[in-house]
This record gives C-alpha cells, sequence and structure tokens, in this order.
C-alpha cells in the first residue's frame, strides 16, 4: 500500500479508484522473468532504474489520461461527462497496460531482493502500485478532481459552458504543470535512490517518513516547484485561473505552485520510501569475473580475421593494407566495467561493415555509457559505415572529432544512447536509411553541406529530447549548411530543432511530438513541404532571423499551428488545420515578431483564430481562415500591411482589425463581401 497526504483523502480518491478498477481486468497480464538465477549488482540495479521509470512513467501517462478530457471540455463547452467518457477509459487502461509491462521487466530475482513495497514478482509490484487500496490511481484521479471538478465555492465557480481561449490555454497548462511537477518531485527522488543503489552514499530521505534528508533532493523540489511556477505563469493568470473555477482553491500561479508541489510530495516521498526501503530488501550477489570482450572481425581485401576487442584503434597499423573491416559477431562490450568506445577508427577510407546481422553494443551498467559505440579520430576522412544492425548503450552511438569530412553513414540502427544517437560536426557527411530510437538526442548534426535523407528518429527522451538538431554554418556561401529531408520523425520530445544558419528541414513528416513539432532559432533556414501533426504544443515555432517557413501541412497539434517569434521571417502558402476535427487547438498562426511575412496561407478548423498578429510591421497578404473557432483575423498591433485576404464562417469576427493598421487594397473580404477599412480599424463580418 501506498501512503498519500491527507489532503488526497475523501471521495475524489473513491472516484478515482473507481476508473482504475473499471479497466484494470482488460491489462494483460505480463509474465515476469525466468526464477533461478542469481542476483547481480547490475540486475539489481537495472530493476531499481526501471521500477523509476515506471512509476514516473505512469504518473505521467493516467494523470494525462484524466485531465485531457477535462481540459477538451472548458476548451468545447461540451456537457460530456468525463468519468464515463470511452477515450478517457481507454487511455487509463493504456496506462495501465504499460505499467504492468514495465514493472515486468525486471528479473525475477532482481524484484525479491529488492523488494519493492514488500512484493516480490512483478504483478504484485503492479497491484502495489495500482489496484490495492491506496495505490496510485487514486491521489491522481483526487489531482484532476482538485484541478477540474471540485466547487472552490460560490466566490469562484466552475465554469458551466465554454471557456475563453486564454482560459482553456491555461487550463491545458495547468494540466501540464501538474504532470510536470509530480513527475519532475518523483525524478528527485528515485533518481537520488538509484544512484544511492548504484555507487553508495549518504541517505536520500528519512527511512520512517520519506522526507528528503540530503540537499541535493531538498534543492531539487526548490527547482521543481521554479519550473512548474515558470511554465504556468506563461498562460495563466489570476483572471485565468478564476475562469476555470481556481484550481485547489487558489487564484494566483504562485500559489496553485506551492499547493501542487506539496501534493507531489505527498505522493512521491511514500511511493519511494515503499520502493526502496522496505524492510524485506536484501543486497545482490557480486558477479563472477568476465573474460575481456573481443570480437571476430574479417578485413579485406586480404581476407584475414582478427580479434577485435572493445576500444580498439583501428588504425593503418591494425588494417596492415586493408580497408574494410567486417563484423563476423556481436562486439559486445557490456561486461566492460569501465567507461569505454566501441572502436576508434584512425585511418581515412576505412569502411566497417556490419553486414546486416551484428551489433556493437555498450556497457552493461548506465554510469560506463560515456563513450561511443563508433568514434572517429581526426584525419579519418571518407569513412563509411553501413549495415550495422544496432550500434546500442553507449553515450553516442557515432561521434565524429570534426575533422572526418565525407563521412557516410547507411542502414545503421541507433538504439538507447545516452547523450545522442549521432552526433557530427564535420563537412559533406551523408547519412541515409538510418534508424535512431530512444536515444536522448537521434540526430546532431554541424558542419556545411552535411544532410540525412530517409531516416527515422523517434522516441527521444529524456530532456531535450530531440529528433534532429540541424547546427550547421554555411562556410562556402552557397546558401545550404545541414538538412534533413524525406524522413519520419515521430514519438520525440521535441521534432526538429534548427540552430545555425541556412539549414533545411524538407518533406518529413514529424508526428506526436510531446512539445513542439519543429522549432527554429537560427538564420535563413528552409522548413518547406513538412507534414505535422498531433505534437503536445505548438507545431511551429518560428524564432531567429530570415527564415523561410512555406508548404507545410499542419494539422492536429496541441498548440497553435505556426508561431512567430523571430524578425523578418516569411510564412508562405502552409496550411494550419482542417475540417472534420483535424484543427489544431490553438489559433492557426500567431504573428508575434516584427517584419514577417504571412503570405498566401490557410486557416481551417482551428479550435483558436485562423490568424493573430500580435507585433507591428507584418505585411499579412492573400491568406484565407475559415471555420475556426475565434477570429478569422485578429490584428491586435498597429503598423501592420493587411491585403487581399478572405474569411467565412469562423466562430468570432471574420475581421477584428485594431487601430493604425493600412488596408493595402480595399480587397479583403468577409464572407464573400470585399470591404475596406481607414486608420480606425473594425470589426467585419
Amino acid at each position: 500500500m501506498i501512503g498519500r497526504s491527507d489532503s488526497l483523502r475523501g471521495g475524489r480518491t473513491r472516484r478515482a479508484g473507481a476508473i482504475a478498477g473499471a479497466v484494470v481486468a482488460a491489462v494483460f497480464a505480463v509474465v515476469a522473468g525466468s526464477a533461478g538465477a542469481q542476483t547481480t549488482p547490475e540486475d539489481y540495479e537495472k530493476c531499481a532504474s526501471r521500477l523509476a521509470k515506471a512509476v514516473t512513467d505512469f504518473s505521467k501517462e493516467y494523470l494525462d489520461a484524466l485531465t485531457t478530457c477535462e481540459t477538451k471540455r472548458l476548451a468545447l463547452g461540451s456537457s460530456l461527462t468525463c468519468e464515463g467518457d470511452s477515450q478517457r477509459a481507454t487511455n487509463v487502461a493504456g496506462a495501465l497496460q504499460e505499467l504492468r509491462s514495465k514493472v515486468n521487466k525486471c528479473k525475477r530475482e532482481a524484484e525479491k531482493a529488492l523488494c519493492p513495497l514488500g512484493a516480490r514478482s512483478g504483478d504484485e509490484i503492479f497491484a502495489a502500485l495500482a489496484t490495492d487500496e491506496g495505490s496510485l490511481p487514486a491521489p491522481l484521479g483526487a489531482i484532476n478532481e482538485a484541478l477540474f471538478v471540485d466547487d472552490a465555492g460560490p466566490a469562484c465557480p466552475r465554469p458551466e459552458g465554454r471557456v475563453s481561449l486564454a482560459a482553456a490555454d491555461c487550463a491545458n497548462r495547468v494540466a501540464q504543470g501538474a504532470q510536470q511537477v509530480l513527475v519532475d518531485v518523483e525524478r528527485c527522488l528515485v533518481d537520488c535512490e538509484v544512484g544511492r543503489i548504484e555507487r553508495g552514499g549518504d541517505p536520500c530521505v528519512d527511512p520512517v517518513t520519506g522526507v528528503p534528508a540530503k540537499q541535493k533532493v531538498i534543492d531539487c523540489y526548490g527547482k521543481a516547484r521554479r519550473d512548474l511556477e515558470g511554465l504556468v505563469e506563461t498562460k495563466c493568470d489570476t483572471a485565468g485561473l478564476q475562469e476555470i473555477g481556481c484550481p485547489y482553491g487558489t487564484e494566483t500561479v504562485a500559489d496553485l505552485s506551492d499547493t501542487l508541489v506539496g501534493v507531489a510530495a505527498g505522493i512521491a516521498e511514500p511511493t519511494s520510501l515503499g520502493l526502496y526501503h522496505s524492510s524485506c530488501r536484501r543486497p545482490p550477489v557480486p558477479p563472477a569475473p568476465l573474460p575481456t570482450p573481443v570480437a571476430r572481425v574479417t578485413l579485406r581485401p586480404s581476407g584475414r580475421e582478427v580479434q577485435l576487442p572493445c576500444g580498439q584503434v583501428v588504425d593503418r597499423a591494425f588494417l596492415a593494407g586493408d580497408d574494410q573491416l567486417i563484423l563476423e559477431e556481436n562486439l559486445s562490450c557490456e561486461a566492460v566495467t569501465t567507461p569505454t568506445d566501441g572502436l576508434v577508427i584512425a585511418a581515412p577510407e576505412v569502411t566497417i561493415d556490419g553486414t546486416d546481422d551484428f551489433s556493437i553494443i555498450g556497457p552493461a551498467s548506465s554510469r560506463n555509457r560515456t563513450g561511443a559505440g563508433i568514434r572517429l579520430a581526426p584525419g579519418a576522412r571518407k569513412v563509411r559505415i553501413r549495415r550495422i544492425r544496432q550500434i546500442a548503450r553507449f553515450g553516442y552511438g557515432i561521434l565524429d572529432s570534426g575533422a572526418n569530412r565525407e563521412l557516410v553513414v547507411q542502414d545503421v540502427n541507433l538504439f538507447r544512447n545516452v547523450i545522442a544517437g549521432i552526433s557530427v560536426s564535420s563537412n559533406r557527411v551523408r547519412i541515409e536509411r538510418v534508424t535512431a530510437d530512444r536515444n536522448t538526442v537521434g540526430f546532431d548534426l554541424g558542419g556545411d553541406g552535411s544532410e540525412i535523407k530517409e531516416s527515422i528518429a523517434r522516441g527521444s527522451t529524456p530532456a531535450p529530447g530531440i529528433g534532429v538538431r540541424l547546427r550547421g554554418i554555411d562556410l562556402d556561401g552557397d546558401d545550404f549548411s545541414s538538412a534533413v529531408r524525406e524522413s519520419e520523425i515521430e514519438g520525440n520530445m521535441v521534432g526538429i530543432v534548427v540552430e545555425g544558419d541556412s539549414a533545411r528541414a524538407s518533406a518529413n513528416s514529424v508526428d506526436d511530438s510531446l512539445d513542439a513539432g519543429i522549432v527554429v532559432t537560427g538564420t535563413r533556414a528552409k522548413i518547406d513541404q513538412n507534414s505535422v501533426k498531433r505534437s503536445g504544443g505548438d507545431a511551429l515555432h518560428i524564432g531567429g532571423t530570415g527564415n523561410l517557413v512555406r508548404k507545410n501541412r499542419i494539422e492536429e497539434n496541441g498548440g497553435a499551428g505556426v508561431v512567430v517569434e523571430g524578425y523578418a521571417n516569411v510564412i508562405r502558402n502552409n496550411t494550419a488545420g482542417a475540417r472534420n476535427g483535424r484543427g489544431n487547438l490553438g489559433g492557426g498562426f500567431v504573428v508575434g515578431g516584427e517584419l514577417t511575412e504571412m503570405d498566401n496561407n490557410k486557416a481551417e478548423g482551428n479550435h483558436g483564430p485562423g490568424f493573430v498578429v500580435e507585433q507591428p510591421t507584418a505585411l499579412v497578404k492573400s491568406n484565407r481562415s475559415r471555420s475556426n473557432g475565434g477570429e478569422g483575423f485578429r490584428i491586435d498591433s498597429a503598423g501592420n500591411l493587411v491585403d487581399s485576404n478572405a474569411a467565412a464562417n469562423n466562430g468570432g469576427a471574420e475581421f477584428a482589425i485594431a487601430p493604425g493598421n493600412i488596408d493595402r487594397s480595399g480587397s479583403n473580404r468577409a464572407n464573400g463581401a470585399t470591404f475596406g477599412f481607414g486608420n480606425a480599424g473594425g470589426t467585419f463580418d
């Protein structure tokens, strides 16, 4: 049983417990690891780490499943009752399914030795976390109720219908903040406990109460609180909190932040205490020494077979006249007890070939994963790396020195590397048909004239959690530094981040990002013909200077379609939203940067306004806005040129134009009727 603070007791916990009870029967049981093996420190550490991730992931996913329905209800003014919502029940079941799967990944003997929550099997751990009295669903449900359902009193009633766009944004941010602070506080505790299991050290918490005893954990709580307030205050003020019904009875972001940190601690502290301080826990058995890991390789064209140990420098002396290294078996560095590279290429014009069958695997202990699966030493030019089944569990999958021009990487899988799947800064690098799966950063591409093509970046976490990062510099003046083209970017925290100058992101599908789909902070980038769907935040966030964003398709994102905050950017021929429920939850296009050219774009079926202009000196020309939930065009600032735009069937005014703007042609159209406006602006339907 997991304890909880007194503030979480009562009717809310009973209702939330019923949610889990209604769906837990649908969760398929997964058999835990085989019994009988001795518990090694490595298995023990892995189990501790996996349980930490299982708890934090479940907390976020379960709370998200509950709050998504409530925030949608507020945004749409729906009369639906979330407790009976089938989609919410499906999402809750999915979160429980994921939790069961993750807690059953520990080896059986490791579960018995760690004995989390007094449980000795994956199924018992799952029950303690998810279905027993006092388990996590009840207090998580209580958070949802306190945020969006419970009445704070007559001075601050819950809304009965649709709230304003600003209040809907505030509700979404409150839900995100509650999820974030809960996970952050849980990580403060479990990261300390897992680190102590791996490396020793002073106790993290009081072994009786679970209250933090280490200053590092206390400071982590403080950071979690500051991060929460910083996140929520970007979308919420007192008016917004009051409009959504005063979550937890609070009317200020500061008070809400204080309350949520306390609630998160009330859930996380007893959970962590039960996971890592149970009375039945016993130490692991040290493993027997393992032989030095090597792999058999063939060198060509000579055909010589040699042994390749982990960390081998492949230089001219090792190659002895050959230029191809063919893996004949896996190079597994799992038994290495210190940080290591897989291999180091120190000769030019070498080919490393895994024949699609063999892998390079890093150390078993996460603390030793700081090296690279393949590292390129300075001067190793025109190297080709191809057909490697997997490069996994290093710091970097592939890492260059910045002096490895014309590197080619083809048909390689990069998996669960701690820092990046591939990080290169050399010029004229070509990456083709490469999959980067669940690395912290998938592709980190610098240099000049370098390109990623027909590749996949998925599941990049934890923060910064970037699928593709482009940071090249145009050295030769050809208006091109680095690019990602025709690739699938899916399920990352952020899909693509564009830094540097003259980068290109073209014809990619960017789907299911947890935050933004594409973020641009560089200069002279070209973002064109991408499909960006189902991001948790804004689809495209454009900062920097002189960037061109054109012909992108943007649908079903949790924020706005395109947000522009840089200077002198051009936004042309993009489509944000679509009818039949495929619009974005925010507005279509939001202009917050000066000298923006907004030309021939279409906003349709978005929940907010079609176009919003917040800064002066924009050119808003030949755009179309149809069937959006707010205004068609909302020009809030003065000094903009408005020319030949059309709006129809929007939920607010077709045009709401502040004073001081310029009607360049008198040919804007509201519901088919052409109109003009003067310096006073006005509202036009």
